[in-house]
């Protein structure tokens, strides 16, 4: 039967195809037709922020970003009050939502991801600076919680294993204060699970990322689907990869 990409709803049972980056990677699910298969699972699987990674012990793990697991939370919220009673994104305002009850449906995602997708860990970037704002506030603000320039967790980072077996992270640098501090906590985050942290270049926006792309092996190629937007570094980035 065809292999079918349906990535996104937040409240329903959905397919996505299981042990890539879940994107919706037609090519590689055409290419490799017997090295995946479709699982149906509850939790919301948005393109570009998660992604299924390599541990450094060689593991697979499941890397979800801040708005994957904020929307998350805030259906998961909705659906125990049983009316709309959060919400979290600029058009409908962010609200704020009880400590406890972020604190455990933070943990109860985890072990949703965990459970439904089959893998060792789950990595919910940024988590600490999640945790540590639930120690502080009472009510948490969800706003706080949001990346509002690198939206997208695949903006950011990307963690790859290279020809010798050794797990990296590539991680976004810039030196706009809207995106350095998040940026730096992401980089930090990544060193301390084990991962060995390269620099990447950003353009002038945070869209303008080289984080943004795909990566595969093919007949035991290493090969890395990179952006370029006709800046210097373009150059750089694709250095930097090879």
């Amino acid at each position: 039967p065809r292999i079918r990409n349906i990535l996104i709803d937040g409240n329903e049972v959905v397919q996505a195809t299981a042990g890539i980056n879940l994107l919706g990677d037609e090519m590689l699910t055409r290419d490799n037709p017997l090295s995946f298969k479709t699982h149906r699972v509850p939790v919301k699987l948005e393109g570009g922020d998660v992604d299924a990674i390599r541990l450094p012990n060689g593991e697979v793990g499941l890397m979800v970003g801040p708005w994957s697991i904020i929307s998350n939370i805030v259906n998961l919220a909705n659906k125990e009050a049983g009316r709309k009673k959060y919400t979290a994104n600029d058009i409908e305002g962010f609200s704020k939502i009880p400590r406890e009850v972020f604190v455990r449906l933070l943990r109860k995602l985890k072990n949703d991801y965990k459970r439904f997708l089959g893998v060792s860990k789950v990595v919910f970037v940024d988590e600490a600076n999640f945790l540590s704002l639930a120690e502080q506030y009472d009510d948490i603000t969800l706003e706080t919680l949001f990346p509002q320039k690198f939206f997208h967790t695949d903006m950011a980072v990307k963690v790859a294993t290279d020809g010798n077996g050794k797990t990296v992270a590539f991680c976004t640098g810039c030196d706009n204060p809207m995106g350095r501090d998040y940026l730096q906590r992401i980089k930090a985050q990544f060193s301390g699970l084990g991962y060995e942290v390269v620099d990447l270049p950003c353009g002038p926006f945070a869209t303008m990322n080289y984080t943004n792309g795909l990566m595969y092996t093919k007949n035991g190629e290493k090969v890395v689907v990179m952006p370029t937007y006709g800046i210097d570094e373009d150059e750089v980035a694709a250095r930097i990869y090879q």
